[in-house]
């Protein structure tokens, strides 16, 4: 595997796999912890497939939102995408109780970006095309998940 495959698998497959399967001591590892649980995470796929790291841990970020009392959302925001597919942030958005969750995921496309999601059952979704750097994907992500618990 190379580093573009990997570096997907890690922002595409594991952290949405860890979320929906681990969720609360993911998300609570996240809070705690930072970018620095990220950056970890991705030191360790790619010392596997003995890849060089070319990331620092100064390039991921992670913001804690409390949306409302039964919403929270959780940011991580990823190096500027050098390629097709990979992705500016995501969004983990979820309930107190981390019993309704949902992972959306602001992808580079060839000449736009894009809105996408994985499910717990790793399905891609794509919700259409957005804006990388302003509030509009998240105000998206947010309705999406407010929609598809019925809590509008």
């Amino acid at each position: 595997m190379d580093l573009k495959g990997a570096y997907y698998y890690f922002q595409h497959k594991l952290i949405p796999q860890t979320f929906y399967e681990d969720k609360v001591k993911f998300v609570n590892a996240l809070s705690a912890q930072g970018a620095s649980i990220l950056y970890s995470g991705l030191k360790e796929v790619l010392e596997h497939f003995k890849i060089e790291n070319p990331y620092t841990l100064d390039m991921f970020g992670v913001e804690v939102m409390q949306y409302s009392k039964e919403v929270i959302i959780i940011k991580v925001s990823f190096p500027e995408p050098e390629d097709v597919q990979f992705c500016y942030c995501a969004y983990m958005i979820f309930d107190p109780k981390c019993k309704k969750q949902m992972y959306f995921c602001v992808e580079k496309g060839m000449e736009h970006s894009f809105l996408c999601g994985w499910t717990q059952g790793n399905d891609h979704i794509n919700y259409g095309s957005c804006e990388p750097t302003d509030n509009d994907a998240l105000s998206n992500s947010i309705a999406i998940y407010l929609d598809n618990f019925d809590l509008n």
